[in-house]
């Protein structure tokens, strides 16, 4: 039988550049990246492989408009 321990995970998100789509995606607690990390990811929206910028948890807030605000 085997013992199944799951790690803590966090939630990042992603922003496109182009149309401002955000994408969160799960990451492990202790694997988290650097602030103002860059991944490349296929945006649906501009159908092409684009630079997202990755904002890690508690590294930024929305403000009443929808835009992302960095602390």
């Amino acid at each position: 039988m085997a013992c199944n321990k799951r790690k803590p995970m966090v939630m990042s998100l992603f922003v496109c550049p182009e149309c401002g789509l955000e994408m969160p995606l799960p990451r492990i607690h202790g694997s988290q990246r650097e602030k103002g990390h860059i991944k490349d990811l296929y945006c649906p929206i501009c159908k092409d492989t684009m630079k997202f910028r990755e904002y890690g948890y508690k590294e930024s807030y929305k403000n009443l408009d929808g835009e992302i605000i960095e602390e």
